[in-house]
Formats: C-alpha cells, structure tokens, sequence
C-alpha cells in the first residue's frame, strides 16, 4: 500500500490527544514466547483535548475541553463502575478482538514453559483490567472509559500526531522495534441521548448493549527491524522487509492455554498457517480428501486490524463516526504479543503512546481499502 505524504492543513475542529510518555522496556529482557518481557511506564502523561462544541466526560458527569491524566485516575469517586488501568508495568498481551459480556476486550497473557524435552511451550491466561490510581497503578496494559457528547453526527480522523514511536537516549541511533508490536483498540459501548440519567450512561457497556462494537488499529503496520524480519521467517516463514508495503496477518489468542496441553512456541507454517499452532491431518468424510488444521486452533483466531498506518504517515486518516447525544468508548493500548515485531531483541526500548482526532474532513486519506 502506498503512502500519501500530503501535508496536512492545521484546521482544528477536535483533537483528542492522549500522550502515554516515556515507556521504558527493560533491557534484560525478552518476547513473551520466549521469556518474559516486561515494560516499565514513567512520567506517563495523558492529555484529552476537544474543541468547536465537543464535551469530553471520564465519569458522564463532568464535562470538559481538557482532560489529562488526573482526571482519569479521578473517575471512580463519582464513576464507582469504572475500571480505569494505567499501569507502571507493561508486559505483551494477546486478544483475538473479542468483547466479554461487561464491554471489557479479553486480553490473555503468555507465559513461556519447558516440556518434558526441554523445549520451549506457551501457555496463556486471560487478564483482565483493574482499577489502578496514582499510588497503585497495576496491569500489563492500558485502558480507560471515556464519553463524548456531540449535537450531530461527527466523523472522527487521526491526525499525523498519532502513533506509537519511540524515544531514543542520547547516542542510540536505532530503536530496538518494539513499537511496531503496538495496538490501539476502540470499543464502542453505546450511545444514549444527552437527557440520559448519568447512571444510565455510566453502566453503558453491560450484555443488554447491543451497539458494541470494536474498531482496532495498528500503528507502524509496514515497519520492521533486521532482527523482527528473521523472527518473521524463522517462525512463521513470512517473508518481508522493512517499510514493506503489506499488512502481515496474524492471530490473536481466544482462549486461555492450559499448561496441562501447551502449544509449541516455534513450528514451521510454510502451508500459510500462522500462529503457534501444530497442524493435524483431517479427512472430510463426504470427499475423503485430506487437509491440515491447526490442533489448537481452538485457542487461536484470525484478526484483522481495520486500521493500518505507516510509521511517521502525514495525512489525516477516517476512524468512525460518532453519533448525537453521549457516546461511551473503551480505549486499549497494547504490546501485542503475537505480532512478528514483538521479539527477542525489540527489548530495552522506551515509547510513546500519542492519539490526537479531529473532525474536519480536511486532507483526508483512509489508509485501508
């Protein structure tokens, strides 16, 4: 896919900035299928800003232009459901984009094993958000509610602010890649008219909602380090190069991995098969021809980003629409574990989570077909 460089005009309706800074990879350690890694946020700051009308609420009940990270931690003493997780810790997690009946995207978190050989073997657990304050700020990922209030129907665009980048100490050159193993997800939790009761607005999101609904983006899409190149081939026998021009697809973890039946970490998937799957040979009974599955593909599911950028993109790009009225979202931001990126050699890196939206159409380029 090409990219548009097109400089954008500054005409700023709404914009939305969100700036998890500083998150600093420890240098010891490695991708969670074959070790631990393990992330450590510092000086996070996060920054809401919104424009031309357009009322932004952690809680539904305070209604700003600005909100920053205090605000966020804050929510629960007058949003007792919320679940607001800024952690100091981050770790890679998996999902397969499915959202569990309380409006939460299930996460699961991999941990490496040795089997009877001494081979390595992943198991995975699901993890679910907690609420973290400024004092106890637990969870290997980020998430947290917010709402919007608008009068009509508001496209939504990312401006070339957004993106996952890193931040390089003085003297490194070269970052270790890690932020091209990032995600941010969207989860719509339901729209209700302004006059709503807060209380209506605030439980949003439960199994009664059917307007749920999940859109996924994947900064740095085409980007990718010598190292995460051969972890490509090496392990799923993909074949790309840096600043590629394709999405690499790839599976997310559905479903909690035993130890009891752990999945082999590394197989050789030259048939297209991804994932850490171990493929078996079926026969279907009407044709009696043979074919291979994954073994384990109740575990594993294809996911599909509706959303790809480029590293460093420059024209404004379409998310959604929001409706009238007040509209709750979830938003995520993670280190996916299944990406090609996330690897031994991508540690020791420090990263910065930025989201800035608008309105206007100005300039405008959807990146997916």
């Amino acid at each position: 896919m090409a990219k548009k460089r097109n400089k954008k005009k500054r005409i700023l309706v709404l914009a939305i900035a969100l700036f998890f800074t500083t998150v600093l990879f420890a240098t010891s350690s490695y991708a969670w299928f074959t070790a631990n890694k393990q992330v450590k946020v510092e000086r996070l700051q996060v920054r809401v800003e919104a424009q031309n009308g357009i009322q932004i609420s952690t809680d539904a009940v305070n209604w700003k232009s600005l909100i920053q990270k205090s605000d966020i931690f804050g929510a629960t003493t007058r949003y007792g459901n919320a679940v607001n997780q800024i952690p100091t810790t981050m770790e890679p997690v998996s999902t397969a984009g499915t959202i569990d009946s309380t409006g939460k995207l299930e996460m699961y978190y991999g941990t490496v094993l040795n089997n009877a050989t001494g081979d390595p073997v992943l198991k995975a657990q699901k993890d679910t958000e907690v609420v973290t304050t400024a004092n106890d700020q637990k969870g290997k990922f980020i998430a947290f509610d917010l709402f919007f209030k608008v009068t009509t129907d508001s496209p939504l665009y990312l401006t070339a602010n957004s993106g996952v980048t890193p931040v390089l100490p003085e003297g490194v050159l070269e970052s270790t890649g890690i932020e091209n193993a990032a995600r941010i997800a969207f989860v719509n939790l339901g729209n209700a008219e302004s006059s709503t009761a807060v209380a209506t607005l605030q439980a949003m999101g439960t199994h009664e909602n059917d307007e749920r609904s999940l859109f996924l983006w994947e900064p740095n899409a085409y980007s990718h380090t010598g190292a995460a190149i051969q972890h490509a081939y090496a392990t799923y026998n993909i074949t790309t190069e840096d600043d590629d021009v394709n999405e690499i697809a790839y599976q997310g973890v559905k479903a909690a991995i035993p130890a009891a039946t752990p999945v082999p970490v590394q197989t050789d998937f030259s048939a297209g098969h991804r994932g850490y799957l171990e493929l078996i040979t079926v026969v279907d009974p009407d044709t009696n021809e043979e074919s291979q599955v994954p073994k384990y593909g109740q575990y594993f599911d294809d996911i599909v980003p509706d959303l790809y950028t480029a590293k460093g993109f420059s024209t404004n790009t379409g998310l959604f629409e929001l409706e009238p009225g007040v509209t709750k979202y979830r938003i995520y931001m993670w280190i996916e574990g299944q990406d090609v990126d996330c690897e031994n050699d991508a540690s020791g890196a420090t990263i910065n989570f930025d989201l800035e939206i608008r309105t206007d159409a100005e300039n405008v380029e959807q990146q997916n077909p």
